[in-house]
C-alpha cells in the first residue's frame, strides 16, 4: 500500500470514527477503533483464503474417516480367519463381480502389486479363494472365491451392514445421497491417477 492510499483510508476511518462519536475526537479511543478495524480486515483476509483451508480440512477428515472405518471393521473381524479390511475387500470384489485375473483384482482393490500378491497368498492358504490358469492368457492366473469363502462372506454380511450404518452416523438420506455423489466424483478423479501411477507428477505441478 502506498502513502496516498494509506492517507485516503486513514481519512475515511477518521470520518467513520467521528460519526460514531458525534464529532468528539479522542486519540486513545481512535487508536482502539483502528485496532478493531485492522482485526476485521485480517479476518476478511483469512476468509478469502478459506477454500485452501477447507481443502486441508477435507483431506484430514477423509484420513480420519478411514481410520474410524478400519477400527469398526477390526472389531467385526475379531476372531475370524481374516484380520484386515484389505483381505475383506478382495473377497467382496470376487463375491459381487466374479472371477478376475490377479492383476485385475489387485488393481480393482487399489493395492500395490507386492502387497496384493501377499494378500492373495494368505487368502488361498485359508482356502477362501483359488487360482487357475487363465485360458485366454497362459501368463496369468484367474482368481475365484471358494465355497468356504462364500460361506464366510454370507456370515459376515450382517456385521458389514452394521458397520456401514455406524460409519454413516446420523446423516439423513438426503445427506447420504449428496455425500455419495461427492465421493464418487472424487473416486473418478483419483482412480486414473492411482492406476497410471502419476502421483508424483500431480503433486509436483
Amino acid at each position: 500500500m502506498d502513502k496516498f492510499t494509506l492517507t485516503k483510508n486513514l481519512i475515511q476511518y477518521v470520518e467513520e470514527y467521528a460519526n460514531l462519536e458525534n464529532g468528539e475526537m479522542d486519540l486513545n479511543k481512535f487508536s482502539h477503533f483502528l485496532q478493531k478495524k485492522c482485526a476485521i480486515l485480517n479476518a476478511t483476509t483469512v476468509n478469502e483464503q478459506a477454500p485452501r483451508h477447507a481443502e486441508s480440512q477435507i483431506a484430514q477428515m477423509l484420513v480420519m474417516m478411514n481410520k474410524y472405518a478400519k477400527q469398526y471393521f477390526k472389531v467385526i473381524l475379531e476372531g475370524s480367519v481374516i484380520q484386515t479390511i484389505d483381505e475383506l475387500v478382495f473377497l467382496i470384489i470376487l463375491m459381487f463381480e466374479g472371477n478376475k485375473t490377479k492383476t485385475e483384482l489387485i488393481q480393482h482393490a487399489l493395492q500395490e502389486k507386492t502387497t496384493g500378491m501377499e494378500i492373495l497368498k494368505r487368502l488361498e492358504n485359508l482356502q477362501l479363494i483359488f487360482t487357475v490358469n487363465n485360458p485366454q492368457d497362459k501368463r496369468s492366473k484367474v482368481v475365484s472365491i471358494t465355497d468356504v469363502g462364500i460361506l464366510f462372506m454370507t456370515n459376515i454380511f450382517p456385521k458389514m451392514d452394521k458397520v456401514s450404518q455406524v460409519v454413516c452416523g446420523d446423516l439423513s438420506e438426503t445427506e447420504k445421497d449428496h455425500l455419495l455423489h461427492i465421493l464418487n466424483k472424487l473416486h473418478v478423479f483419483h482412480n486414473p491417477i492411482f492406476h497410471h501411477n502419476t502421483q508424483k507428477e500431480i503433486l509436483q505441478q
